[in-house]
């Protein structure tokens, strides 16, 4: 899967690309999930790589809503660090081996300061094996 976003922190926009590899599994009405992300940042010198769970909900055959939460490592010009990441999303069935999603994830790491440091907003084409 790819994705391409956008990540603001501390007034600092920046685009992105990514891919995400993972596996749900749903019964409905129930929806639980894991995926390992990785993502470039094209300004600056930032990589990040995460394993996000999902949880949520088949709405329909073709919609699901979901919560994610999970933990992630960034590699930065002259720092690296842990963080974490909670948020929200929708995954939108296009054919049988299709879908497009879009979340926004807000993220933190252990600074002694505010609950969340950052925000990222994705969109995402999926296909599924």
């Amino acid at each position: 899967m790819r994705q391409l976003g956008g990540y603001y922190e501390d007034e600092d926009t920046q685009l992105m690309i990514g891919g995400v590899i993972g596996y749900n599994f749903a019964s409905a009405p129930l929806l639980a999930g894991v995926e390992l992300q990785g993502n470039y940042y094209f300004e600056g010198d930032l990589d990040a790589a995460g394993e996000i769970l999902a949880l949520g909900f088949v709405v329909t055959d073709n919609v699901a809503i979901y919560a994610t939460g999970g933990v992630g490592y960034v590699w930065e010009e002259n720092d690296d660090y842990a963080e974490f990441a909670l948020g929200v999303g929708a995954e939108f069935k296009v054919t049988e081996d299709m879908s497009v999603r879009g979340d926004i994830l807000g993220f933190g790491y252990d600074d002694g300061g505010d609950t969340f440091d950052g925000a990222r907003a994705t969109v995402g084409l999926l296909w599924s094996f």
